[in-house]
């Protein structure tokens, strides 16, 4: 389907549902996956980057500057290695676990105290 020319506007194609759904679908798949580093590797990458410089490091190590830039504002900021950090933020994500479920065994205990507190009476 063609739109008519409005004042030297180009003329656009408007595409049916299967092709917009087809060009989705491949777009989908051409996607690359994300890399993950280890953290021996974010820790390396960083003192190299201190030692030259971050962007011949980064153009040596084939990864962009931007993310060179962010270990080392969080290493610098924290003053704590990226395996420490590591282990704490599972630490922390346990914790908050336990966390909710004590504060639901609590409030159960709320509701059965309650409950047995006006049978009583």
């Amino acid at each position: 389907m063609t739109l008519p020319r409005l004042y030297g506007h180009p003329v656009k194609i408007v595409k049916s549902i299967t092709e917009v759904l087809y060009d989705s679908q491949k777009k989908s798949n051409d996607i690359k996956e994300r890399n993950k580093y280890t953290t021996q590797f974010k820790e390396q990458a960083v003192a190299r980057a201190i030692k030259d410089g971050v962007p011949k490091a980064a153009k040596d190590l084939g990864i962009h500057e931007a993310m060179l830039y962010t270990w080392r504002r969080t290493l610098e900021s924290t003053g704590i290695p990226f395996e420490d950090q590591k282990l704490n933020a599972a630490e922390l994500a346990r914790l908050k676990r336990e966390n909710m479920r004590l504060s639901e065994e609590n409030a159960f205990l709320k509701k059965a105290a309650a409950y047995f507190a006006k049978e009583q009476k």
